[in-house]
């Protein structure tokens, strides 16, 4: 990996080079454009048809093997095996190319061990990309046991549909959302692909056949905050359904009689956090239910367990102190899937199974899978996943430390998850990056803690709280705001322990957000929305005595104490098309604006100051330029703003080291992208038959 690095820094510094003297020629300015979308941007498939374009026009063969291998990583980067034969084109044609070749070699061997275990008894595995068109938007859902459907929600109406997987023809099953207000959410088969069970508004559970019949409704309204089904028995006479309740927080599973409604306890978890919104399976004989939980409360390991039908035995079925996530049933007994961070990455696992105890020890299928949404296997044994729609990384850009300017291209924080991460913010020491990890199959954030100094990060799964985390002054606490379904407000973490305390409550409809602490500990600072005024609001730390510095008709303003403290920033929309910068002396001074600049629509931008507290930190999105959004940097004092350059296409949650060395921002798409639907197949032993029964 580290070759890869340093040939990819060369490329980057003969290209500017290249660019500088000689004109931009077109190869090289091509290359470096492929380098940003593989590497900056993470579109790989866009980066590869750059890279084909490189060696369809460059005469320079150091640059083409560049290329070439540059697909290779891509196709890599998304699971295909394309990789291997991108990699033996760099051998076979360019041959005089040694640290491309190089390269190359360490890149092959790597995929052929790490392939070779799961090809043992397996036969030749395979992965290809299911087309789902971007229009009509639909969110895709399982695929029926028979292969040929792909259960969808409609993105513009909330009705249920599917789409004929080989055909590409789609149809909805239901007719009765309108604009969302009403929708169907996780749709799942039933064994003989005929029928699918979803929630309906979360709070019923209904059942419509393929054969044009209105839904009828299993489970009518539920006083719990969501309803939604997990999976059909067997046999189809039973589903299994989950409840959560608003106030407890308490997961319910139970069984209900397709027959006629009637339901039946199972289990109750004391969190949704224990057991999370992924996979909960019958077992192929529908005898038991498997699914992935927390080892122990607030663990953010899990492993997958075996529950009696009746409820009264849980026993566990994969152990091991990595992460276990639960992922499908093979057929005909053809073992379990599931996910494991046991050997570094996210890779997928095969276990053969016989009774409901693991034989054996558990077989690498797939490296590098990644955080993925299961979709169901067929009755062949073909494995469908998907991988989520828009990704949002972390990325560090460094300083010029006498202009304060952006030097070079960002770069990624080498955190898990790559991809799904967000929300950046430096301890005060700056040794500690805090951020937000999304995941599949969980409905909150992931809290995390990256190290500077020992490159791990530790992993925090609070019940309410998960998004937009700040560091305290003194580098204990992490202050996060909660979600408006989970009791709306500001809460307290411990960062060495995860004990999560609220703190400041979002009472009488009220969202808090940007909250900061004076070094002093004496004031607080945060802003408070209503459906009709943004308030920046200053609360005494001891007596809560509170006062309005500032307010706006419109949601979406941002805040920052400077790094004494002296002064604070605050950014707001104050029209449908403007915003503006001001500082006050704080805590007792008067808002004065000092920049204002046109920005429509209601995006969050947010605002950092640096680290001599000269200059402020912000983004905006140029009129007319649709997607490009730019880093700007003003005085303190007021002024133009200054253009630091297009670096990446959206920037939030800024955060300055304070050593004011580098800025780090995470940056997601612009545009979102939709997810891609994959199918991996030969998983099952190249004995087993092509209906789903063993030989």
């Amino acid at each position: 990996m580290r070759t890869v690095v340093v040939l990819t820094a060369v490329a980057l510094a003969a290209a500017r080079l290249v660019a500088a003297g000689a004109g931009q020629a077109s190869p090289q300015s091509l290359f470096e454009k492929g380098l940003t979308l593989e590497e900056v941007q993470s579109k790989p498939t866009e980066a590869i048809a750059v890279y084909e374009q490189v060696m369809r026009e460059s005469d320079d063969r150091a640059l083409a093997a560049r290329a070439q291998l540059h697909i290779g990583l891509c196709y890599e980067r998304l699971g295909l095996e394309k990789a291997r034969e991108a990699y033996e084109k760099v051998i076979r044609d360019y041959p005089g190319e040694a640290a491309a070749v190089a390269v190359a070699r360490e890149k092959l061997d790597h995929i052929t061990r790490a392939s070779a275990a799961a090809r043992k008894d397996a036969g030749e595995l395979t992965i290809r990309n299911v087309p789902i068109p971007p229009a009509p938007p639909i969110e895709l859902y399982g695929v029926s046991p028979d292969g040929k459907y792909a259960a969808y929600v409609d993105a513009n109406t909330g009705d249920l549909g599917i789409r004929e997987l080989s055909a590409g023809s789609q149809r909805r099953l239901t007719d009765e959302g309108r604009d969302y207000s009403q929708y169907a959410i996780f749709p799942r088969w039933s064994p003989d692909s005929t029928r699918l069970a979803y929630a309906w508004n979360e709070k019923q559970i209904r059942v419509v056949g393929l054969d044009g019949a209105p839904p009828r409704v299993l489970v009518g309204d539920s006083e719990e905050e969501w309803v939604w089904p997990l999976d059909w028995s067997p046999d189809a006479t039973q589903l299994l359904m989950a409840g959560t309740s608003r106030k407890e927080r308490t997961v319910r599973l139970r069984l209900v009689m397709v027959a006629d409604g009637s339901v039946r306890p199972l289990r109750e978890f004391g969190s949704i956090r224990d057991i999370g919104f992924g996979p909960c399976l019958f077992s192929p004989d529908g005898r038991a239910i498997a699914y992935s939980r927390a080892i122990e409360r607030g663990a953010q390991e899990r492993d997958v367990f075996l529950l009696s039908l009746d409820g009264a035995l849980e026993s566990p079925l994969i152990q091991h102190p990595a992460d276990d996530v639960l992922l499908a049933w093979l057929p005909g007994g053809g073992g379990l899937l599931f996910a494991s961070d046991r050997a570094g990455t996210f890779d997928l696992w095969k276990a053969a199974l016989e009774r409901g105890s693991s034989l054996g020890a558990p077989v690498l299928v797939k490296r590098g899978l990644g955080p993925v949404t299961p979709m169901g296997v067929t009755r062949t044994g073909a494995f469908y996943y998907q991988t989520p729609a828009a990704t949002t990384d972390v990325y560090t850009a460094s300083l010029d430390p006498a202009t304060g300017l952006v030097i070079g291209p960002p770069k990624k924080e080498p955190l898990p998850f790559e991809g799904h991460n967000g929300m950046p913010d430096w301890s005060p020491d700056g040794k500690r990056l805090a951020f937000v990890s999304s995941r599949p199959g969980e409905r909150l954030g992931v809290l995390s803690v990256y190290s500077a100094d020992t490159g791990k990060v530790r992993e925090f799964r609070p019940e309410k709280a998960s998004v937009y985390p700040k560091w305290s002054r003194d580098g204990r606490h992490l202050y996060v705001q909660a979600t408006v379904a989970d009791g709306q407000g500001i809460y307290r973490m411990d960062a060495q322990t995860g004990e999560m305390t609220p703190f400041l409550a979002g009472r009488d409809g009220w969202y808090l957000h940007d909250l900061e602490g004076s070094p002093d500990g004496r004031w607080i600072v945060y802003g408070r929305d209503s459906k009709t005024v943004c308030q920046i609001v200053r609360r005494d730390a001891a007596t809560g005595e509170e006062q309005e510095l500032d307010r706006t008709p419109f949601d979406n303003s941002t805040l920052a104490l400077s790094p004494d403290g002296s002064r604070l920033a605050i950014l707001m929309r104050v029209d449908e098309k403007a915003r503006v910068v001001k500082v006050m002396a704080f805590p007792d001074g008067t808002p004065k604006e000092i920049h204002r600049f046109a920005l429509a629509g209601r995006w969050i931008v947010d605002i950092a100051w640096s680290a001599d507290g000269r200059y402020i930190y912000f983004s905006d999105n140029p009129p007319g330029v649709s997607g490009e959004w730019r880093l700007r940097r003003i005085s303190a004092a007021g002024g133009d703003a200054v253009d630091l350059g297009s670096v990446t296409r959206y920037y939030r949650q800024i955060s300055v080291h304070p050593d004011g060395s580098r800025i780090t921002f995470s940056s997601a798409p612009a545009k979102i992208e939709p997810a891609q639907l994959w199918v991996m197949e030969h998983i099952l032993p190249a004995t087993g038959a092509a209906d789903g029964k063993r030989r």
